[in-house]
């Protein structure tokens, strides 16, 4: 499952950057697959599934991978006269498509099995056949849709449901936030294939809520700020360990900055207080400690950008404003959303940061949102409309802004710690 967060991640940034749906597709796909599959009842997200499992209903010996994987017989049978596109598409051999090298099936288990493995070029197969993309894709969903209801019927693999361990949930909570603004960047009416749902994106931070939530809850020990490994049937006695810590904070953050509530980033910060300091391993064993070099290199940044979204929450207006402020991959950028309507957060910036109190009270608008982009220690004039603070997004680190904050103030993103 960490595995998942973490690609899920890398193809969100990718969309970010080029705008291509096929990077967005893979990403709704990892978190489409996480919803359905790995997800319990109180919103807590279980480890993995076992690789083995068994080929037919009754059989005793399980294999590796047999709920996976096809032969080229069954592909024909269940795909009619669309198999051969579907086959080439996903390289379906009759002798099994586990021969790369050695290393592909090393003890033999998939000897005349086929794993679905895109090779090729989707465009590029559709101009082979003279059809429309369009066309070519929408067969190619169909036909998993077949065999998604066929493997239905499969003796299913092994929840593994032993550890919902805190650190591999705080990625994919890091994964499920960012997605629900950065996803909102695809084009109006795109069309999705099976597996990919096609949600609204806005569904995926209700999932990251509710894991963070379960974390809250069962493996968070409020009076000591200390957080237990993993939980299954109760909290494990194992402490949570360093990047239990770590991966949680950053999905915290992530779940804050995306447009959860004040309510995770005052717990991140908790948490961050609890932490030793780590410079020394930093500065001896950088290559041990890689986003730790990526927190540092932030704080190194000259001209980083700070978003500050000011106005009523909850509303479209403001989900589209905050959906403008991810519109574009800057891992350097920092946003911050302030409703001056709401006493906890106002409290909570007064204290930490007055600076950013003193925005959300002097840009407030009742019937619009407003952002402002800051750098340098200044700010740029607000915008009311999410495509001009794209476009002062998409500027290029200046020297000066046409609106000055203050002199010689805090940087915004700065907060008091304990």
């Amino acid at each position: 499952m960490a595995d998942q967060g973490q690609l899920a991640d890398v193809f969100l940034d990718a969309f970010s950057i080029t705008k291509d749906v096929s990077y967005s597709f893979v990403a709704r796909d990892i978190l489409d697959y996480l919803r359905r599959d790995m997800i319990g009842p109180e919103g807590e997200i279980f480890s993995a599934e076992d690789v083995d499992s068994a080929e037919s209903p009754g059989a005793k010996r399980k294999k590796e991978g047999a709920f996976y994987v096809w032969t080229s017989k069954e592909i024909d049978d269940i795909l009619g006269e669309h198999a051969n596109i579907f086959k080439e598409h996903y390289y379906i051999k009759p002798t099994g498509n586990c021969d790369l090298s050695k290393m592909s099936d090393p003890h033999n288990e998939f000897r005349g099995k086929n794993v679905l493995i895109e090779r090729n070029d989707s465009p590029a197969l559709a101009s082979k056949l003279g059809m429309p993309i369009e066309k070519y894709l929408e067969i190619l969903g169909e036909c998993r849709q077949k065999l998604f209801d066929v493997r239905l019927r499969r003796p299913r693999t092994h929840l593994d449901d032993k550890g919902v361990i805190v650190s591999w949930n705080g990625l994919v909570i890091s994964s499920f936030a960012r997605a629900s603004k950065i996803l909102k960047g695809e084009v109006e009416g795109t069309k999705f294939y099976f597996p990919v749902t096609g949600c609204d994106p806005k569904e995926y931070m209700g999932v990251a809520e509710k894991a963070a939530s379960f974390i809250r809850r069962k493996l968070y020990h409020e009076r000591l700020c200390r957080l237990q490994h993993s939980f299954r049937n109760g909290p494990s006695k194992a402490p949570g360990f360093l990047d239990d810590y770590a991966f949680l904070i950053s999905g915290l953050l992530d779940l804050y900055e995306f447009g959860g509530r004040i309510f995770w980033l005052v717990w991140a910060i908790e948490l961050q207080n609890t932490q030793a300091v780590f410079g020394t391993r930093l500065k001896d064993m950088a290559m041990a400690v890689p986003l730790m070099c990526c927190a540092a290199d932030l704080l190194s940044v000259p001209h980083r950008k700070q978003v500050v979204s000011v106005g009523h929450k909850p509303s479209v207006e403001f989900e589209n404003m905050l959906a403008a402020a991810h519109s574009t991959y800057d891992p350097n950028r920092t946003v911050i959303h302030i409703d001056p309507n709401d006493t906890e957060e106002m409290e909570f910036w007064e204290e930490t940061n007055s600076n950013i109190a003193f925005m959300a009270k002097n840009n407030y608008s009742p019937d619009s949102v407003v952002a402002l982009v800051c750098q340098n220690f200044t700010c740029s004039p607000p915008v009311v409309d999410p495509k001009s603070l794209e476009t002062l997004l998409s500027q290029k680190p200046s020297s000066s802004a046409e609106a000055v904050l203050a002199q010689n103030i805090t940087p915004i993103c700065t907060t008091k710690t304990a």
